[in-house]
């Protein structure tokens, strides 16, 4: 039975071994083929064994014994180099293996010498097992005693490398080298046993068959894991988030260092810590298996920005298995936040300020500019002087282009630049683009072609004042940048449903824009050629505005052109249809000229108040008006304003908003609450210089009628006082 069970426990060491030996095939690392080596030969080992205590033939059982005596070199020598590969000792890696397997070669073939000549052993039954003739050596050779002496060689070089490595190495790899030491000395210690009380030799097998096992499990499979898991929870514990992970009943089963700092708390399960972890366990955001949000969690006393991440593990059912959370205090980086949106927000208004503050210092003088100009215009009768007042008002015109621009450029990128959509006639649009177009292609003397589609709809619907300017950049910029030869102004369409995309195109025969240029085109205060082109007026600014205007419309702005040669710019724009007729042939020929200046009405009967502290403003006015035979009243101040509508009724107010001592607002402010007031229910319009964004909005907040800008247009001033008066 003793035997048998023997028998039984070597076969299953040898499926054990057999399966260390597959597994260790798929394992990727520098040991696999020093354990693989070492647990083959110890597979061999075994066999040998098991036919050794198996047959009642003393020449088989002398064969398989000197067999297990051979194998028992390879085993020490595969356990040797495994202590080589493993402590990292490759420098005697190449003269250990020369050396010792040249040694051994020649110990195998003594071995074999001594089998063969049958002096080695003298074979007598084993005391306890004698039924069975199980054959054991009780006289030795000198061979054999050679064969110790190699083994004991083989062992004390291997006892020196863990040595040296156990005191030079760090504490964490310091454990691994002594568990290998360790191994090695069981195995001396247990076979030391079995030779000195002469144990059955059989039972020493099952001490070099354990050792390869606890090799490939220790080296294979525990220490990469152990070393695994300590820098996982090393990186974890160190991460800069917090991290609380939960299993699938909500138990908290793990939570690094950071998280406990991030809420304050001592790093175990205390009371505290537990309502913290139910607060995120059953907060709504779970239900999702990947959310983030911020919470005002108060710590110490005092409020932190807390960021909680959460993310739901699912296996590969889908089933819901557990979750973490990874929290961080980003308390600072709110701060930082909120401080650099209010160091943005005070320079925005900053920036808005001088800039309102600028176009209302450039305005004003420009307003007596051009209003004085307008009346030479209206009232000389001479054609040299007209020519000169002409002059002057296109110069007036060019500033004021550049004013717009800039303010322009402003409203985009503050992001305040909106469209307004209405109903327009398109054939208004055009007539009012040649007109304004036709009188500076004239003083070059430029051939301009329209080629305008009959069949674009009559009327649209989108911001027409915006695709009026788009388009008069364009064209000014072609007229500007072409000394001779022409300028063509191209619309077709394509009508699709209740929409129609309009495809507009300005051709030149101009000085052109090189290749490389040409993606600098947008950029703001750009220009290209600015040596070549320096006499030429402008900012750069237009197509930078014309193109981002574009990109509102959901739009682009597409340029071809060939230096010295000319150049096409074109885009689509896509705008919903409200009257579908044609608007039929339109070309120059047909576009109405300008007229001679005549008023919109006359109403002498109306009585009108003008408050303005500049004196030239309140003339150019009043000369503004002279034609309307309107009765103008004007004084300088609030204070005088106050005191006249307590005595007079008027039927338009036009309060300017930039005064001394009382401002237009405060004095608008102050009428609303004057007693005897009598122009209580008198419409009020705000003159101002100040045309940045959203100014026009803040004045009708503040309860104004309307707003009228400087420089005054006169159209507009008559257009205004009409619609108040009637």
């Amino acid at each position: 039975i003793m035997l048998r069970a023997y028998i039984i426990s070597l076969l299953l060491l040898s499926l054990l071994i057999i399966y260390c030996i597959i597994k260790t095939v798929k394992i990727d690392s520098p040991l696999s083929s020093p354990i693989r080596k070492l647990m083959i030969s110890g597979l061999l080992a075994l066999i040998s064994n098991t036919v050794l205590i198996s047959v009642q033939s003393v020449l088989i059982g002398t064969i398989a014994y000197s067999c297990f005596i051979a194998i028992i070199d390879w085993v020490i020598y595969y356990l040797c180099q495994y202590i080589i590969v493993f402590s990292e000792h490759k420098r005697y890696s190449k003269a250990f293996k020369t050396t010792v397997a040249f040694v051994l070669i020649i110990d195998n073939i003594s071995i074999m010498l001594n089998v063969f000549f049958n002096h080695v052993f003298e074979i007598k039954p084993v005391l306890f097992l004698n039924k069975y003739s199980v054959l054991s050596p009780v006289k030795f050779s000198i061979y054999y005693d050679i064969h110790l002496l190699l083994s004991y060689i083989m062992v004390a070089f291997g006892t020196i490398v863990l040595v040296s490595k156990i005191f030079k190495s760090s504490s964490f790899y310091r454990k691994k080298y002594v568990v290998v030491f360790l191994q090695l000395a069981v195995i001396l210690i247990l076979d030391g046993i079995s030779v000195m009380f002469k144990l059955p030799i059989n039972v020493s097998i099952i001490f070099y068959v354990a050792i390869a096992l606890v090799v490939f499990y220790y080296s294979l499979l525990y220490m990469p894991n152990k070393l695994l898991n300590n820098l996982i929870q090393l990186a974890v514990s160190n991460i800069s988030r917090g991290f609380f992970c939960f299993d699938n009943s909500g138990r908290c089963i793990y939570a690094n260092n950071r998280a406990w700092e991030v809420f304050g708390i001592e790093p175990d399960f205390s009371l505290a810590e537990k309502e913290y972890l139910e607060h995120l366990k059953n907060s709504e955001f779970i239900k999702s298996d990947h959310s983030t949000i911020e919470k005002i969690y108060k710590i110490k006393g005092e409020e932190r920005h807390i960021e909680i991440e959460n993310v739901n593990m699912r296996d590969d059912n889908n089933i819901f298995v557990g979750a973490y959370f990874s929290v961080s205090d980003i308390t600072e980086q709110v701060l930082k936040h909120e401080q650099e949106m209010e160091e943005e927000r005070k320079a925005s208004k900053a920036k808005i300020d001088f800039l309102s503050k600028i176009s209302h210092e450039i305005r004003t003088p420009v307003n007596s500019i051009m209003g004085m100009n307008e009346m030479i215009l209206r009232e000389s009768n001479q054609d040299e002087i007209k020519n000169y007042a002409e002059d002057i008002k296109n110069s007036a015109e060019v500033l004021i282009s550049i004013i717009n621009d800039i303010l322009d450029l402003n409203k985009i990128e503050s992001a305040k630049m909106t469209l307004v959509d209405r109903s327009y006639s398109v054939k208004t649009l055009i007539n009012n683009i040649i007109n304004m177009i036709s009188m500076r292609e004239e003083t070059k003397k430029l051939e301009f072609i329209t080629e305008i589609s009959p069949d674009i709809p009559s009327v649209l619907f989108g911001d027409d004042i915006r695709v009026q300017q788009i388009i008069m950049n364009l064209l000014t910029n072609a007229v500007k940048y072409t000394p001779k030869g022409k300028v063509i102004f191209t619309i077709t369409c394509q009508t699709f449903g209740n929409s129609v995309i309009l495809d507009v195109k300005v051709s030149d025969t101009g000085i052109g824009i090189k290749k490389e240029d040409i993606p600098r085109l947008f950029s703001a205060f750009e220009r290209m050629d600015e040596v070549k082109n320096h006499s030429i007026q402008g900012t750069g600014l237009g197509l930078n505005i014309t193109n981002m205007l574009l990109k509102m419309m959901k739009s682009e702005l597409i340029v071809e052109s060939e230096y010295g040669v000319g150049s096409t710019f074109y885009f689509s724009l896509m705008q919903k249809i409200i009257d579908n007729t044609p608007i039929g042939d339109l070309n120059k020929e047909q576009i109405t000229p300008q007229k001679e200046y005549s008023a919109l009405f006359t109403s002498p009967d109306s009585h009108i108040l003008l408050v303005d502290d500049n004196t030239i403003n309140r003339k150019v006015f009043k000369n503004l008006l002279k034609q309307t035979l309107i009765q103008i009243t004007d004084v300088a101040s609030g204070q005088e304003c106050l005191d006249l509508v307590k005595e007079n009724h008027y039927d338009l107010i036009f309060l300017d908003h930039m005064m001394p001592e009382m401002d237009g607002i405060e004095t608008f402010e102050a009428m609303k609450k004057l007693e005897g007031n009598k122009c209580a229910h008198t419409p009020v319009i705000m003159l101002t210089a100040n045309a940045i964004s959203g100014a026009k909005e803040e004045y009708i907040n503040l309860g104004f009628n309307d707003f009228l800008s400087k420089p005054i247009i006169p159209e507009s001033l008559e257009s205004i006082v009409k619609k108040y008066l009637q």
